[in-house]
């Protein structure tokens, strides 16, 4: 085995390689005997044996000069010592008449030479001392390896390293002390830590950290420094002591970690939370297991139940066994689509029951960008499911009467257009066109109505049998209108359920305002990479501006607006809550193109 740069309690490879046979035998017993040693056989060959001090003679040299040569250069700057042992009366070797010899072989290769006979002790303290020696030398490669990899690592390091001397002046900067703070090596070195102060930390702080340090002790705390330009930034610092042979701090080893972004990170979310603690609506975070992780005081006064208590739980801890299995649809439906979904439910709390609850739960990304949860607000929309009833109700009353009057008002009209001398008729037609518009607006208003409290759900809708069926529907409806549809062989779209409506408003408007016997519509649905788009080209007078606001820009109905464009209004809801655009061009001579425009 080989020594050990720790001056371990490894024993120490001696290669015996004396040519006289009782030499060495005396040397190989020599060996064997002594605790410290252990023998490498000698007919290892030289070119391979480990060892740690080789033992020659002078034939020996002469015959393997050249390898252990070899060998001692290949192992620099570690020693690999060898001992030469000479008969005194044998001094030739080292002859003046000889000296290519000694210049170019004895020196380069023997490490020392003693004559014989030698005694055991004082072969054994030369051996020892050439043994102190490789030591020596093992431990100074060791160290420089240390040192080189301590190098490789700080200049690697995304953390800023500086060291100082026992006073506290800079001796050395990474590269990643430069770009942190924004001072060059140049600039630090011969400075204090005190190059960075911003100010912001308190005297009894530095007190406390230099106490700390010149005692031998690991500073670890956080600090505020500034950078060159002035810039403040947070640190996580860590300042160790290095000691030197009296145990006193010799130089100190500085850590920065910049948290400049984990803490105004952390004092967002902190500021989050207490968004969250003020609203009286109950939000949650649960992970994919549906095991609430987080919960605001709201939900917790709902279930009946602390904070603490709620953690680790589900809805069925506190909720009907029914609306708790429907919440799990939710939030299933949540992971599998990776998309946000509404719900409205009426469940059983320990506090309430028979309230209402609108609900839009997300999905929740962890810090890795993982799926790891959901995220649910909830809103108690009693009151306005209530007050969507009334007007619901209300709206059927309206609707009712007032199609009953309509319809009478055309019965009339019809008896004088047939009674009524000629001056007559024109004016009865009018009325009755007025009665079907105003029946026409109605059914409009009414539909409008049911899309805004119905909370309509989204779905995955197959546009190519849509746009077929719609088409084939409306052709029937109005056989004088020329129809014509182009769909590629697929195209699916995630949208409300009332998408279809909408597209069915287009196609109507088209052909109720065209000035011609025989309109023709041309339909295109195209399926691009960055969203489908469904077209709606006509060859009538166009859409009055007004009601081109109302169809891309949802502009709110005001008091006097004449009405017609409420289906227009219609498709606008629909397709923003789908979330898509519309958009509008004329065309020449005559004519609009409606594009709509779903997301990919």
């Amino acid at each position: 085995m080989t020594v050990h740069p720790d001056g371990g309690d490894e024993d120490a490879a001696i290669f015996p390689l004396l040519s006289g046979e009782g030499n060495q035998r005396l040397l190989l017993d020599w060996i064997a005997d002594h605790e410290g040693y252990t023998l490498v056989d000698p007919e290892e060959p030289v070119a391979t044996a480990e060892f740690d001090c080789c033992v020659l003679d002078g034939p020996a040299l002469e015959t393997h000069a050249d390898t252990l040569l070899e060998r001692k250069r290949a192992a620099e700057p570690v020693l690999l010592p060898c001992l030469l042992l000479l008969p005194e009366a044998d001094l030739s070797v080292l002859d003046i008449d000889r000296g290519e010899i000694a210049d170019g072989v004895v020196f380069d290769t023997v490490d020392e030479v003693v004559s014989m006979p030698i005694k055991k002790v004082e072969l054994e303290w030369r051996t020892e001392a050439l043994l102190r020696l490789r030591r020596q030398s093992l431990e100074l490669v060791a160290g420089q390896r240390k040192l080189r990899q301590f190098k490789r690592a700080t200049e690697a390091a995304g953390h800023a390293v500086y060291i100082t001397d026992a006073e506290g002046r800079i001796e050395y900067v990474n590269p990643a002390f430069e770009e942190i703070t924004g001072y060059d090596e140049s600039e630090a070195l011969g400075e204090t830590p005190l190059l960075l102060d911003s100010g912001e930390m308190s005297e009894a702080y530095f007190d406390r950290l230099w106490e700390t340090i010149s005692n031998g002790d690991t500073w670890e705390e956080d600090i505020i420094n500034e950078r060159k330009n002035g810039e403040l930034y947070h640190a996580f610092q860590t300042i160790a002591p290095v000691d030197g042979e009296a145990d006193a701090p010799e130089k100190f080893v500085a850590i920065q970690s910049d948290i400049t972004q984990r803490v105004q990170a952390e004092k967002r979310l902190e500021l989050f939370r207490d968004i969250v603690e003020r609203i009286d609506d109950p939000i949650m975070l649960q992970d994919r297991a549906g095991e609430f992780r987080l919960v605001n005081e709201a939900l917790a006064e709902y279930a009946a139940m602390s904070r603490e208590e709620l953690l680790g739980e589900t809805e069925s801890a506190f909720m009907d066994d029914d609306s708790a299995a429907r919440i799990e649809e939710r939030k299933q439906q949540v992971l599998d689509e990776e998309r946000a979904v509404q719900y409205t439910i009426s469940p059983t709390f320990p506090t309430i029951d028979g309230e209402t609850f609108s609900t839009v739960r997300y999905p929740y990304y962890g810090e890795t960008g993982e799926l790891e949860g959901t995220i649910a607000i909830c809103r108690n929309v009693t009151e306005l499911k209530s007050r969507e009833s009334q007007l619901q109700v209300i709206d059927r009353v309206l609707r009712h009467n007032l199609r009953n009057d309509m319809t009478t008002i055309g019965m009339f009209a019809e008896q004088i257009e047939e009674t009524a001398p000629e001056a007559l008729v024109e004016h009865a037609e009018r009325i009755r066109a007025t009665s079907e518009r105003i029946n026409r607006t109605v059914e409009k208003e009414r539909k409008i109505t049911k899309f805004l409290t119905d909370s309509p759900e989204e779905t995955t809708v197959d546009m190519v049998r849509m746009v077929n069926a719609v088409v084939d529907r409306i052709a029937d409806r109005y056989p004088d209108a020329r129809l014509s549809a182009t769909v590629p062989d697929s195209c699916r779209i995630h949208a409300t359920t009332y998408v279809e409506q909408a597209f069915v408003e287009l196609l109507e408007n088209a052909i109720v305002h065209a000035d011609r016997d025989n309109p023709t519509i041309d339909i295109r649905l195209s399926d691009h990479p960055d969203g489908p788009t469904l077209t709606v080209t006509d060859d009538g007078p166009g859409i009055p501006e007004m009601d081109r606001t109302v169809l891309t820009q949802g502009t709110e109905i005001e008091q006097l607006y004449h009405g017609s464009g409420l289906g227009l209004w219609l498709v606008h809801l629909i397709v923003a809550h789908s979330g898509g655009t519309v958009s509008f061009v004329e065309n020449n001579p005559r004519g609009s193109t409606v594009t709509i425009e779903f997301p990919p």
